[in-house]
This record gives structure tokens, sequence and C-alpha cells, in this order.
């Protein structure tokens, strides 16, 4: 009994601590290249959330997270990030897969925590990031027809 509401009130209180970030992600400011460098990390758990949570679930979080890290994305000096027509032609159609897919590119970046990875490189780890996240119906993210394709080739090629 005892073990049970030690893992209650450990839960309760990582969701509240994890609360009081969004609404510090919802009023930060950046404003010298050492706010981007002390940020990382929460981008990092900023994106890491939009992907291990659904797109239904907790929508206001998911939005101050999308615009903490897109303020990051614009401003740090330790990352570039470009949006071709190739990222406009995966995500046609859907606002919300072109967000995802800006969260992606951050996430690829951060997880190879390569400064200087070539735009390709950082394209193919997003689109893989982003079809995968669609291909899971339990996310609620529905796919547009490029990514639909994809999923489908993927499936293709599991099959023995």
């Amino acid at each position: 009994m005892k073990k049970f509401i030690f893992v209650i009130a450990l839960v309760c209180s990582f969701n509240l601590l994890f609360g009081q970030n969004f609404s510090r992600m919802a009023k930060y400011e950046f404003k010298t290249a050492k706010n981007y460098q002390e940020e990382t990390r929460n981008v990092r758990k900023a994106v890491n959330y939009l992907f291990k949570n659904p797109r239904n679930v907790e929508e206001e979080k998911r939005k101050i997270a999308i615009q903490f890290v897109t303020k990051w994305m614009i401003g740090t000096p330790d990352y570039s990030f470009m949006i071709d027509e190739k990222a406009v032609e995966l995500t046609k159609g859907k606002k919300y897969l072109f967000s995802l897919f800006m969260m992606a590119m951050v996430k690829a970046a951060l997880d190879n925590d390569n400064k200087t990875a070539h735009q390709q490189e950082t394209f193919e780890h997003a689109k893989y990031i982003l079809v995968n996240y669609c291909a899971d119906k339990n996310n609620k993210a529905k796919p547009n027809k490029a990514i639909k394709k994809i999923i489908k080739q993927q499936k293709k090629q599991q099959k023995p």
C-alpha cells in the first residue's frame, strides 16, 4: 500500500513539475544567445513530449510547446533549419503536419547533436520521425497522401 501511495505521489508531483514548465514556456522570452543554449534541454523535452503523446491530448500544452520550440528554432545561434519545397510537399494540405515536421527537424538535430549535419540528413531523419508518428493510429495524426504513400511503402518492405 505504501508503494502504491508513493507511486501516485510521484506521478502527481511529476505532472505538477511538467505543468509548471508549460506555463513558464508560454511566457518565456529568449533575449541572448546564452538563453537559447540554456533552454536547449527544455526544447528537447518539448519535442519529445509532442512525439510521445497523441495529437488530440492536452492540445493547449501542445500549442505552447510548439510555440516555444518555434521561437527557439528561429533564434538559436547553434543550429540552422531550412524548410524547403520537399518539406512543403511532404506536409501539403495539413498545417498541423507542417508544424510537426518543424518539431521533427528540431528533434532530429538535437537527437544527433550534430550542429553541422547536412540538411538532407536532417530532413530524412525528420521525415522518419513524422511518418512514424503518423503511422501510429493512436497518435490521431491523420496523414496526408504523401505520408500515406510512405507508410504503405514501409509496410510492404516489412512483409516477408
